[in-house]
């Protein structure tokens, strides 16, 4: 099986020829003879799109010098001025180019030893004969920033358009800025569609993808860190200049500033240290280090100093203490791929900007070899099923299978089991997958092709149930005890007794014995209390919504209460109208994994009661309470393991990070959630901390319920501004966030355990938990002023 890598060539660059390198050796891996085919394209499409005006200006004039000078000459010239460094170019121009040509030589070497090139080039101007394509059984295009509009290599080679579409890879390829010209949408659009295997670098690039083409890209790790340690110890050099091995190496590919020397410069003196400028021309002496020298330099400093993303890389893979620094070109932010690449690893604060003089040369790599391994067999996994799938005609929706569509992309599946509860022949079965999240399972056997499932699946129902019409209050229960116990101001709880009141029956979450999350229903008061409170599981919904129907068929009046999902779930499965059923919804930040849940209270013998938002230290910082048999246990949301994972976006359903309700309805009668910043909604409620519910009155079976907790006067309420309200939660139409790390979490999960997860996830230091309490009771002194001030002028 013969392989052709398209990606940037021609220049010196450490990353690009190393990335190259690294894409060779993983195709390898997966049984591919590679070899890269020469772009020559200099298609020049995209540079500074600045009206000419503004390019006359003397700040303009000055920023495209200093541009020329750093990328054309490498002279980084922000600490001795424009003019010096221009009359450094004139006086070493000689030398520069000499030294320049030194370093060509090596760049040129290390590629006649380590990549293979084909015969063939590709040009712009000059199209492939189908006897040059078949020579190639796929074609990978990738990696590096081989997909940036500014560079004036990029074309539509970049995206593999001379091929035949069923050769088509991309791997880890990069758009290298976070916004894609509006001149260049259709056409980058038009290319990455046409694409069947897709995977990028960076969350950014996905999101790019995901806006111009409406795919879905796999991220994955640059392919520099696919290639084991070892291997790039095996081709280091040792550089002939070097002598002295207490040396800070810096490189940066932007402009270093004198914000960026003056930080690097004290480092230095403090701890007695050389400074090694690797892509500087003024330190002449190191800047035709070749590509295993720059390895190896990595290696062997004390600490490394760069804007550059493979400088961070091979850091990381050499265990060598580093700091980031911010990189812009010409307005462009390079950030983006720097933000994913610390976020793997949890290393957010090797920024700059934040790290602490005290961890300077503290880095903590004893997690990182495993996350490594990890992407790593991500990577290959990809390889190998895009090469031995064959491309099968794109079906339309109607045609797919629900197990099909299941299996080929989990993000499809809501796990609402509306599918499993229709289906005639009760021939689907909900599995929980390796994550925990349940699936529907088809037995092929006793299916009849009915397409009821289909029928009944939330997701694939499109129909907007948005409604535009919606009464917005903030509300709380005048039973205190309610209030207190509830999650928010105790309006559930109010709209359940009132239905349980009337004979009616009542439908939400709730614990099991074995303190597992699961749809459940409540007929009295008692029963009711189980079903209180947010549970931030993914609850089991059983045969919830066949006994919904049972009950309405019989004219029993049923609340239910469920996200987004479920409720729309619900409706689908009816498909009828019920003047005795009134749904309501939440606004949902997405739901967790229920094995992580089990796996979390493993550790607690005979559990007794859970509170996800115990209110002990406040509404607005709720803790985890838990009470077993041995004693009880609270943390803050900020320092239980379990909230912090759901908080920060990890552990939730693969759906919820693009939740398709969100975007159509659910068709509730009424939405719940917290009234976060009701000091600017409220012109009447105060809060007092002890918890305040929002309250969106969508139809007319909603008002009526609502008018009957006013008339018995069992609530505090205040009407609020709609456009205001709803503009305060963002939830209710935007999606979370998928964490970066979610994949390595649950893979660790699996392979290392729960336990050591939470002693090693986060890696908090002694520090880090200091300042969490002083933010906290910092926030806490604040709020309670704000209360006051606002009790007094009201006096």
């Amino acid at each position: 099986m013969k392989v052709g890598i398209v990606t940037i060539n021609g220049n010196e660059n450490y990353g690009n020829v190393l990335q190259n390198y690294a894409v060779q050796e993983v195709l390898k891996e997966v049984g591919a003879e590679a070899e890269t085919i020469l772009n020559r394209t200099q298609y020049g499409h995209c540079t500074d799109s600045g009206e000419k005006i503004n390019k006359l200006t003397p700040s303009y004039i000055k920023k495209y010098v200093t541009s020329q000078l750093n990328y054309k000459y490498n002279i980084k010239n922000s600490n001795q001025g424009l003019l010096k460094a221009v009359r450094f170019y004139r006086a070493h121009k000689d030398e520069i180019e000499k030294v320049k040509e030194k370093r060509r030589e090596k760049f040129i070497a290390f590629k006649d030893e380590y990549i293979v090139h084909a015969e063939e080039v590709l040009d712009i101007n000059k199209k492939w004969t189908s006897q040059q394509v078949d020579k190639y059984s796929y074609f990978v295009s990738g990696s590096d920033q081989v997909w940036n509009p500014i560079y004036p290599s990029t074309s539509s080679i970049n995206f593999l358009q001379f091929a035949p579409k069923e050769k088509r890879i991309t791997i880890s390829p990069s758009f290298g800025i976070n916004k894609i010209p509006k001149e260049l949408q259709d056409d980058y659009g038009k290319w990455i569609a046409s694409i069947p295997y897709l995977s990028v670098r960076e969350e950014q690039g996905a999101k790019i993808i995901k806006e111009l083409s409406g795919k879905r890209a796999k991220v994955l790790c640059d392919p520099t860190m696919a290639v084991p340690q070892n291997k790039w110890i095996e081709i280091e050099k040792k550089p002939e200049f070097l002598k002295n091995f207490n040396y800070i190496l810096t490189y940066f590919l932007g402009d270093k500033n004198k914000e960026y020397e003056l930080f690097i410069n004290k480092i230095a003196k403090e701890e007695q240290l050389e400074i090694i400028n690797l892509f500087d021309i003024a330190d002449i002496r190191a800047y035709a280090t070749s590509p295993q020298e720059f390895l190896y330099l990595i290696h062997h400093a004390k600490l490394v100093c760069t804007d550059s993303f493979h400088g961070a890389v091979f850091s990381i893979m050499m265990n060598t203490s580093f700091i980031t620094f911010a990189r812009n070109e010409m307005g462009d932010s390079m950030e983006s791929r720097m933000q994913t690449l610390l976020s793997t690893f949890g290393l957010e604060n090797r920024d700059y900007r934040k790290v602490n003089s005290e961890d300077v040369f503290k880095v903590d790599f004893t997690h990182i070899s495993h996350i490594l391994q990890v992407r790593r067999e991500e990577m290959l996994s990809f390889l190998r099923e895009a090469m031995n799938k064959k491309v099968q005609k794109e079906s339309s929706a109607n045609d797919v299978e629900i197990e099909q569509l299941i299996y080929d992309s989990k993000d499809k599946c809501c796990g609402c089991s509306a599918c499993a509860m229709a289906c005639p022949k009760q021939c689907i079965t909900m599995v929980a997958d390796k994550e925990g999240f349940l699936y529907p399972q088809i037995d092929q056997e006793l299916c009849i092709h009915c397409n009821k499932c289909q029928q009944v699946c939330p997701v694939r129902k499109e129909e907007n149930n948005v409604n535009d019409n919606v009464s917005c209050y903030a509300a709380y229960s005048l039973e205190e005890d309610i209030r207190k116990k509830s999650s928010s101001g105790g309006v559930f709880s109010e709209l359940a007794q009132e239905v349980i009141s009337t004979g009616g029956v009542v439908y939400g979450a709730g614990f099991s014995e074995e303190f597992k999350v699961e749809h459940k229903s409540a007929c009295s008061e008692k029963q009711l209390e189980n079903l209180r409170g947010s549970k931030y599981v993914q609850s089991e919904m059983g045969s919830t919504y066949r006994e919904i129907k049972e009950k309405l068929n019989q004219g029993i009046f049923v609340y239910f209460s469920g996200t987004p999902c479920q409720v729309k779930g619900l409706h689908t499965y009816l498909n009828k109208e019920y003047d005795n059923l009134i749904t309501q919804d939440i606004i949902c930040h997405g739901v967790p994994s229920p094995l992580v849940w089990e796996k979390y209270i493993d550790k607690y013998s005979e559990l007794q009661e859970v509170k996800f938002r115990d209110k002990r230290f406040g509404w607005h910082y709720f803790s985890m309470y838990i009470k077993s048999k041995k004693g009880t246990y609270r943390k803050r949301l900020d320092e239980d393991f379990y909230e912090r994972l759901f908080l920060d976006n990890t552990t939730l359903r693969p759906i919820c990070y693009d939740c398709p309700v969100k975007r159509s309805g659910s068709g509730a009668d009424i939405t719940l959630a917290d009234c976060w910043g009701s000091d600017k909604l409220c012109k009447e409620i105060q809060d007092t901390d002890r918890g305040l519910s929002l309250v969106l009155i969508h139809t007319k079976q909603g008002k009526y319920l609502w008018k009957k907790l006013i008339e018995n006067q069992c609530i505090r309420t205040e009407r609020l501004a709609a456009e205001k309200a709803l503009s305060s939660q963002s939830a209710l139409i935007e999606s979370a966030p998928c964490n970066p790390r979610r994949k390595v979490f649950f893979e660790s999960l699996q392979k290392s355990g729960f336990a050591k997860l939470e002693k090693s996830w986060y890696g908090d230091s002694v520090i880090r938990r200091i300042k969490r309490k002083e933010i906290y009771y910092k926030t806490k002194l604040l709020f309670m002023i704000k209360v006051k001030d606002k009790m007094g002028k009201n006096k």
